[in-house]
């Protein structure tokens, strides 16, 4: 039976399941998950996971799967009186609104 060799460590994911004593064998996947705020590159792009299979001839079809960081904003700091949502840090193009408290208004 043909098989794949252990799929390498992915940063800032995990592979499923993980190198261990058995081998893959054709047709079988593992799957690379990554981390919070990170997305698969190089397989199916976007998404935060991908399933590499073992193909004839002992390859991946997906062999360098890895984790980038999505373009994302730093918290913004609620003013004085107020309060943001969505709190901590956000993807790029999600809107922050900021709430003042009772009897406060926005400026500027």
């Amino acid at each position: 039976l043909e098989t794949c060799p252990p799929y390498p460590p992915v940063a800032h994911g995990t592979v499923t399941p993980p190198p261990g004593p058995g081998p893959i064998r054709v047709g079988q996947s593992v799957t690379i998950t990554c981390e919070p705020w990170y997305d698969v590159i190089t397989c199916e792009e976007g998404k935060p996971t991908c399933t590499p299979t073992c193909t004839p001839g002992g390859a991946y079809d997906y062999p360098h799967a890895a984790c980038a960081l999505q373009p994302s904003c730093p918290p913004l700091a609620a003013p004085s009186h107020a309060s943001v949502t969505p709190a901590g840090r956000v993807a790029v193009g999600v809107v922050v609104t900021v709430t003042c408290d009772d009897g406060y208004e926005i400026e500027g």
